[in-house]
Parts: structure tokens; sequence; C-alpha cells
């Protein structure tokens, strides 16, 4: 019962390691594995007793020394079932099987690193071995308590061998300066011949076989055929053999209980109205006599301390970034520039490291299919980077799966925005990078920037096709040299097949599932920790430093981020794709509002755009692209500037713009032109369609176009000179005269040389609707392919506004209908 177990354990430590193996003609035969091994091999065929002989082994060693002295590891390849209740004792610090061929390695590893502490620890206190050093602990002159003894006991090496090939080798280190260091080895194999190499053989001196298929077999563990002989109808006969000493034949015993003989009834039949089965629970006279010694053994083990196991769990399923910091073991800080990642596994050391990504050194790779644990990964990112003050923008996330509040964030945009995601590399790309001279206090706009994205291969088909391909060029561009302007990259990816230009630019990479060896391989993951399944979250980190094996932290609560007061992150706004503009609409320029015209919002800020009318402008776009739509707004924006428009046009919503002095169809344009000869001030005409009045009616173009030059001619000669008030030295400025404000086709515009068409384009001020149309930079001269927007390219009203060299997307407003007040001198 657990009280005598305990009581033994209360018994001086006995010296070695014996264990009760069985009986033989003169009575109890005993191993110890101190003195007789310190390793041993047991052989035997299907049948024979060889499991059975292993968990008498360890059970009665258990029963003779307490966890605190013994630790046993398991190996079983055999599906898992050779040990049975044995793994349930206290002194088991880990099981392998062969339904987990990672564990394996990481148990070699652990091993391995056992190995190296046990080392470091008769070192450190000088001595020669585990029994010198418990000498000297009992005696109080050192404080270094010594290790327990390790069992390592492995069913089917051979099968071990055979699927982890690295593992054999492994072993021989411990083989050879397990004496010394308290670790001990037991063997087990159905087929020897060749499981065992001679250099593992060499440190095996104590030797088992049950019965085997051939003398060969016996011949090549004992050095007899002895056991091929032994009768097949006693499982668990021997021969054990202690180095060269002669073979011993024994009857090992089995840990079974007695069982009851099985007695065969008839079932009741199915009409006789019995009740129906109920399970009551397992027979205690059927009961396995192994499981009540190991119940008595835990029992006797309750409040004792537990072995460490020479190998770490494995990492958990979920850890948040708060759990990393309690389980990292050694060095657990981060740098002052670190984003803490997740919990690494460092089995060959034997302890928890802490994965961190330094955006300064460069930039990020996290590979992984859907559902891997990719977005969560970037959203642990993110939270780490406005820690450190970073800027953050995101590309590719859903809006309802942000990976932070939008408040927090610069830029959120998606591969379904591709002009305003040119921009932001564009921009980022763009940062000048700091010169020898500046220091952080000096440059004020230094605030580091890290762009995170969810789809990298989405983001860069979206990129391929702005300015034909140039963004994708610029991204590239800023993956090389982001570290100079402090412009980092964070990217989620697929496979990364299609990717080889860019890949390369990350130097730190984190490789999520499903893993595939091939596609790990080439990804950076070393050999040994490539393919194999693995859960959400759990990934190979591989950064300049090595590759590790770590499971991400999950983000716990909103980041705190550390964001100076006051200032604010770049954050382009959409474009709009439906705008009104109250009336009338305040516009931020130095000249008067008769000089700018509010046309519709668009821009970085998604602002208020105005439209410089000051010598004309001219809207150009294909049929259907809002061209008289822009005009009305432009027209109804003159006349609550106080200004006198005549509108030539057809087609509302230009005919019907409210307060316009004269309004007439193209026919009436003679009528027109006689009213606007007899006007004595400045006239704003609006003319739609102006390439089809060319060639329609040709001379009456002409003729307005004599009527503009003569008008800004008077207007010019009767100017009178700026006058400054006396109060503040102001300039006044004067009043513009009358201008032309027109529509054509952008094929029309591009080709157009003669008046009054050549003077507009020469003042390079006009919006260009639909400007992926041939010819759209023809027109002013000035590039706009950086500000088309593929995603809306037929869109009615999205367009780009020219003013000078500068193009800037814009979507036109809806024109207003505003009750004008009659003017006094109309009265």
């Amino acid at each position: 019962d657990a009280a005598a177990v305990a009581a033994r354990w209360a018994e001086p430590a006995p010296p070695g390691l014996r264990a009760a193996l069985g009986v033989d003609h003169a009575g109890p035969v005993h191993v110890d594995l101190v003195a007789d091994g310190p390793h041993a091999l047991v052989a035997g065929t299907t049948g024979a007793g060889k499991s059975g002989l292993l968990q008498t082994l360890v059970l009665t060693l258990a029963l003779a020394h307490p966890p605190e002295r013994l630790a046993v590891a398991l190996v079983d390849y055999k599906g898992g079932t050779s040990f049975g209740p044995i793994a349930r004792l206290p002194h088991v610090v880990g099981q392998v099987t062969d339904l987990d061929g990672a564990l394996a390695e990481r148990a070699l590893a652990g091993l391995r690193a056992e190995l190296h502490r046990r080392e470091r620890v008769l070192a450190e206190a000088g001595v020669a071995d585990v029994d010198a050093l418990a000498a000297e602990h009992r005696a109080g002159r050192t404080t270094a308590p010594p290790p327990p003894r390790l069992l390592v006991v492995v069913d089917e090496f051979r099968a071990l061998a055979d699927e982890v090939p690295t593992f054999v080798p492994g072993l021989l280190r411990v083989a050879a300066q397990g004496r010394a260091l308290g670790m001990h080895l037991v063997l087990a194999t159905q087929r020897p011949a060749g499981a065992v190499g001679p250099d593992l053989r060499a440190n095996i001196a104590l030797r088992v076989a049950l019965r085997v298929a051939d003398a060969a077999e016996s011949t090549d563990v004992l050095g007899v055929g002895d056991a091929a002989a032994l009768p097949v109808d006693r499982p668990g006969r021997a021969v054990l053999r202690r180095g060269n000493r002669a073979p011993e034949q024994l009857q090992v015993a089995l840990p079974h209980g007695p069982r009851r003989d099985e007695v065969v009834r008839l079932a009741d039949p199915w009409l006789a109205g019995a009740p129906s089965w109920v399970p009551t629970g397992p027979d205690p006279a059927r009961e396995d006599g192994s499981s009540r010694y190991v119940d008595a053994v835990r029992a006797a083990a309750h409040g004792r301390p537990a072995p460490v196991s020479p190998w770490l769990p494995e990492l958990p399923v979920h850890v948040t970034r708060d759990e990393v910091h309690a389980q990292v073991t050694g060095a657990a800080t981060t740098g002052p520039g670190d984003v803490p990642l997740g919990l690494g596994d460092v089995p060959a050391e034997q302890r928890r490291s802490l994965v961190s990504w330094r955006p300064d050194d460069g930039h990020l790779l996290v590979r992984g299919g859907p559902g891997s644990g990719r977005t969560s990964a970037l959203r642990t990112v993110v939270h780490g980077a406005l820690e450190l003050g970073w800027d953050v923008h995101a590309v590719g996330f859903a809006p309802d799966a942000l990976p932070a509040p939008a408040a927090l964030l610069g830029t959120v945009v998606g591969p379904d925005d591709p002009r305003r995601l040119a921009r932001l590399v564009r921009l980022l790309a763009g940062r000048r990078p700091p010169t020898a001279v500046e220091d952080d206090a000096s440059r004020t706009d230094d605030v580091p920037q890290l762009v995170v994205v969810d789809v990298l291969e989405s983001t860069v088909a979206a990129l391929d096709g702005v300015a034909r391909g140039a963004a994708t060029e610029l991204l590239v561009d800023l993956l090389r040299d982001g570290r100079a302007r402090r412009v980092a990259v964070a990217a989620g990816c697929g496979s990364g097949a299609g990717l080889a230009s860019l890949v390369g630019h990350f130097r730190s990479r984190l490789v999520l599932g499903p893993g595939d060896p091939v596609t790990d391989v080439l990804a950076g993951v070393p050999t040994g920790l490539a393919g194999g399944r693995r859960p959400p979250g759990r990934a190979v980190h591989v950064g300049p430093e090595g590759a590790v094996l770590c499971q991400v932290a999950l983000t716990d609560g909103p980041p705190r981020t550390s964001r100076g007061a006051g200032h604010q992150a770049l954050r382009l706004a959409p474009v709009p794709t439906r705008v009104t503009l109250d009336a009338p609409v305040a516009v931020r320029v130095d000249r008067p509002a008769a000089d700018r015209v509010a046309v519709g919002r668009g821009g970085d800020a998604g602002d208020v755009l105005s439209l410089d009318v000051r010598h004309g402008a001219l809207v150009v776009g294909p049929p259907g692209s809002g061209r008289t739509t822009a005009l009305a707004v432009v027209a109804a924006a003159l006349v609550r500037a106080g200004r006198d428009v005549a509108v030539v046009a057809d087609d509302a919503p230009l005919t019907n713009v409210p307060g316009v002095r004269w309004s007439a169809g193209s026919r009436d344009l003679a009528d027109l032109l006689g009213d606007l000869e007899g006007a004595t001030g400045p006239v704003d005409v609006v003319v739609d369609d102006l390439d089809a009045l060319e060639h329609s009616a040709p001379h009456l173009v002409e003729r307005l176009v004599g009527w503009l030059e003569r008008a800004r001619a008077e207007h010019h000669a009767g100017l009178r000179a700026v006058r400054r008030t006396p109060a503040d030295g102001t300039p006044v400025p004067r009043a513009p005269g009358s201008r032309v404000v027109a529509s054509i086709s952008t094929a029309r515009a591009a080709t157009a040389y003669r008046e009054p068409l050549a003077s507009l384009r020469h003042a390079r001020s006009g919006i260009v609707l639909q400007p992926h149309e041939p010819g759209s930079a023809d027109v002013f001269g000035t590039a706009v392919e950086w500000a088309l927007d593929p995603a809306q390219a037929h869109l009615a009203g999205r367009g780009v506004l020219v003013t000078g060299r500068e193009a800037v997307p814009l979507q036109v407003a809806l024109p207003v209908q505003v009750a004008l007040p009659v003017p006094a001198d109309r009265a």
C-alpha cells in the first residue's frame, strides 16, 4: 500500500539502481543498472514478454526510489501502448510515441541539453560523478543537490532508429557518459540484428534476451544461442548476461494481478422482458495488478517534489503576450526597438525564449495559408509597433478585422483602392533619409513608419495596374531602401509564389502552417523544422540569429500606444464616389472666390477641391464621363461668386443652373454673341461640347474668340492701378475679366491648337475625367497616371484636377439647386 511505499522511500538511499527482475532456480534475480550497466539491451520476439519485462523493471525501481531520486522517460514506438499504467507513475517525466515524430526530435534535443546541464553541475561542484556529488551534498560541502538518476526506456528501438535516424547518433554521447552523469538507457527491440551499432553496444554491459527467432539473433545479443531455445509457451522466460559473466536463465516477474476465468453463459432471449444492461465499471477481480501498484506509488508521492522533464512540453496552442513573458526563461526582456512576436521553443537549451522582431533591422514576412493565424500574427505586430510609437498603416484588412482601432492607425487601404495604395507607397518611398548632421531631435517629421500588409500577393497585383507597373517598382525600392527612410514592412502572404523579386528583401520571416517540407525549406526553414502539421499560430521564426519554433502571441486588449500628444499619422482618405457640396462652400484660397471655384472632393485628405478659373478652364473626358455636370457645378459656383455667367448648352443639368444671366442652346449662339458684344462688364462664358460647336458652327466660334479678346483688352485697359489699404497694406486684388470655361472630348482636346482651345490648354487648369482614356496626359502636358483610379475607371465624375504640373484625384460634385437673392442692381 501507499504507506509501505512511503516507508521504503524514507529508508537511507540504497547504493546503485537495483531492481527485482524475476526468479531463477536459486531465488529472486536482481539487476543493478549502476553496477551491471549503466545501460541495458532487451531483445525478444512478439509475445515473448518484452513489454512486461520493461514494466516490471520500471515499476520495481519506482517502488524503491522516490521521484526526487529517479526520473523515467518513456519512448514507446509500438503504438503508444507498451507501458500501460506505468506511464502514470509520478517518476515519469515524459513519454514519446511513434504517433508524434517531431516529439522524438524534441526528446533527443532535451536529452542532449540535460547531459550538458549535468556536466556543468558536476564541473561547478568539482566532482567526477553524481554519486560523488551526492556524498558531497550529504556532507554539507556543496549546496548543489544531486540530480535524480534519469532512466530512458525505449521500446522497439529499431523502429525508432528507422523513423528518426538522428536519434541513434544522439544517444552515443549519453551512452558514453551515462554512468558518471546518472543517465541510463534501456533499449528494447524485436529484431536486435543491426539495430545497435558497435559504438553504442560498447557501452551496454547488461543484456537480456527473451525468446528470439533464431540462434543468430540470440548470439548477436548474448554471445550464445540459448535464447532461441526458450519455450514458446512460457512468456517472460529469458536469458540474462552481465558483461562477460556466464548467462543466467530466469523467469521475468510480470506485473499482473490474478485474473478470474471467463465464464461463458447464454444471453437472455430478446423478448424476455429483462431490463437493459447497464455498465457497472471495471471488475476489481479482473483489474491489472500493475495499476494497483501505480496507484499506491502515486499516493505515496503526493506532496513530494516532482522530477523535471529533460525536455520541455510542447508549446501551448494559445498564448497571450502577457503569458509569453511569464513563461520565458533566461533573458526575457526585449530591446528598446523590438516588437514581441511570441513564445519560442529552444529544446536544446531546455528553455523558452522570447521571439521578437526589430523593425529597424529589416522587414518581416509572415507566410501562412488560410486559418494558419497569419492575420492574428500581423495584429500582434501592429500592437507592438504602436507601443513603440511607430505610425502604422494597414493594407488589405477587412473593415471589421482591422489589426487595431482605426483611430490609432494611419492610412487604412485595400487592394480594391489601388490609386490610394500606390499613393501611400509613393509618399513613403519618397521620405527623405536623415543626413549625417541631423539627429532625431532635428527631424520633427521623422516618426518611423510601419506598413502592415495582410495579403501581399493581391497588393502587388493591385500595384501592377498603377502607372504601368511603376508602383510595384516603387514598392521594391521601398523594401530595398526602407531602413534608411525609417520605413518597415510587415507583410503576410500565402505560399509566396510569384513574389520571388520581393521575398529576398525580408530579413525576418514567420513561417506558419500548413507545413509543407518543400515550401518551408524554400522559405528558409531548416529541414529539421520543416513540414508537419502546425496548429494556428504555430510558426518557425527565421531571422538573422537562426530559426526557432514558436507560438505567436495573441493580443489581449487594445494596444498601449506611446504616440506623442498632437501627432497625426499620415492618413490618406478615399475619394468618395458621390459628392454633394453645400452652398456656399468655403474654399481656402488667397484669391477671390471668382478665381477658384469648388468642384468636388479628393486629394490625400478628401477635402473640397477648387478649380483655378482665372484664365478660363477646360473640362475634358469621353462621352458619359460627367463633363456637363462638372460645367454645371462650375457655373453655379461662379453665379454664387457674383459673376455674370452665360451658358451655351443643349442638355441638363447645365441648362438648369439658376442665376445665370444668359442661357442659349448651340443654335442660339449667334443671338447670345450679340448680347455679349453689348455687355458692359466681364462675363464668364460656360460652353458645353465645344468640339461639336466647332464642327457645326466654326464661324460662331471664331466670333466668340474675337469677342473674348476684345473684352479682355477693354477690361485690362480700364483697370486702375492696385491700391493698398492704409490699415495693413494688403494688396486689393483686381477683378478678373471675361473668361471661357469649356468642355470637350479628350481625343479632340489632345490635338487642338486653335483658339480658344490653345489658350485654355496653355493655362494648364482643368478637369480630366476618366483619365485612363488615351491622350489624357497630352491635354495639359501633365502626367496623370498616378492620380487615376483603376478601380473606378468608368465612374461618372471621377477624374483628375490639373493645376499646372500638379494632378490630384477628384470626384466631381453633383450640382445643388440653390435659391439665389436678386442683386440690387438688377432689382
